[in-house]
C-alpha cells in the first residue's frame, strides 16, 4: 500500500515569486504554512508511474487560488518521499490543495493545531491516490524525517 502524506506547519514569509504563481488581481494572504507532501512510493520509482504526478501544488482558499513549485523537488526519506511547499493561507479560512494529479483535500483552520495538519492518502488504482486520513497537528514520521 501506497500513502502520501500532506502536513503543513506553520512559519512567516513566504516563496520565492519563481516557486509561485498567483491567478491575477486575486489577493493572496500573507501567512505562509509549510506543507510537507510524503508518499511511501519513492522519488526512484516515480517515472513507473506516469500518471502519478504530486507536484505542483494548487491551493484554492477564499479568493485565490495559486500554483506553488515545491522547494526542492522530491526528497527520499528513509520511510517516505517528500516534497516541501510554501503556501499561503488565511488565518480563519479552509484551503483547499491538490498535490499535481491526485485528488485534493480542503483544510478547515481546525486541522492546522499546532501550526500543523497531515493529511493521509493511500493508493486507490493505478497511478491514483485518495485521502484516507486527515489529522490535526504534525505526524510523529514527519517529525522524524524532517530537519
Amino acid at each position: 500500500m501506497f500513502v502520501l502524506m500532506a502536513v503543513t506547519a506553520g512559519c512567516s514569509g513566504g516563496g520565492s515569486e519563481a516557486e509561485q504563481s498567483p491567478a491575477a488581481s486575486q489577493s493572496v494572504p500573507a501567512r505562509v504554512q509549510t506543507v510537507y507532501l510524503a508518499t511511501a512510493l519513492s522519488c526512484s520509482r516515480l517515472p513507473e508511474f506516469p500518471g502519478t504526478k504530486f507536484t505542483p501544488l494548487k491551493v484554492d482558499g477564499a479568493g485565490y487560488s495559486i500554483t506553488v513549485e515545491p522547494k526542492q523537488g522530491c526528497v527520499e526519506n528513509a520511510v517516505f518521499s517528500s516534497y516541501v511547499y510554501e503556501v499561503p493561507v488565511a488565518a480563519q479560512a479552509a484551503v483547499r490543495i491538490t498535490p499535481g494529479t491526485q485528488p485534493g483535500v480542503e483544510l478547515s483552520p481546525q486541522q492546522f493545531q499546532d501550526g500543523a495538519a497531515t493529511v493521509f492518502y493511500a493508493v486507490d488504482s493505478g497511478d491514483m491516490f485518495k485521502v484516507s486520513v486527515v489529522r490535526p497537528g504534525k505526524d510523529e514520521a514527519v517529525k522524524k524525517a524532517q530537519p
